[in-house]
């Protein structure tokens, strides 16, 4: 964070301020005041880096949700295009097994006929010998 480079100098700086025998009472009090202030920036300089890790893995955590979602809407996508393949599939199949099933009747017609057909040539040639 851009944050985090300030506070660093800040607490080095309030840092080094430390207590002083040969300092006026009043500028005594003073650095004291700020020396315990550096321990709080030093306390608050922590926990800005563990917030800088926690938003660091949850950002790393979104980007594989993302990538997940992502890749969930792929397979959903490929799923529905494999699901219209099957239906135009079964469809088709279904066209072919009525065409069949007319040509086997065509062909059990056409057979009669034919049966039929020899069957009045027999006698017919019976009939001329």
């Amino acid at each position: 964070m851009k944050l985090l480079p300030f506070i660093a100098t800040l607490f080095l700086t309030l840092s080094s301020c430390q207590p002083s025998t040969e300092r006026p009472p009043n500028e005594t009090v003073l650095a004291d005041t700020v020396g315990f202030a550096g321990f709080g920036f030093e306390l608050l300089l922590a926990k800005i880096e563990q917030l800088e890790a926690k938003l660091q893995e949850q950002n790393s955590i979104q980007q594989q949700l993302d990538a997940t979602s992502k890749l969930i809407s792929t397979l959903q996508r490929r799923l529905d295009e494999t699901q219209s393949t099957l239906q135009a599939r079964d469809a088709l199949v279904g066209n072919l097994q009525q065409k069949l099933s007319q040509s086997e009747s065509q062909f059990r017609q056409a057979q009669d006929n034919l049966a039929k057909q020899v069957t009045q040539n027999v006698q017919l040639n019976r009939n001329v010998y």
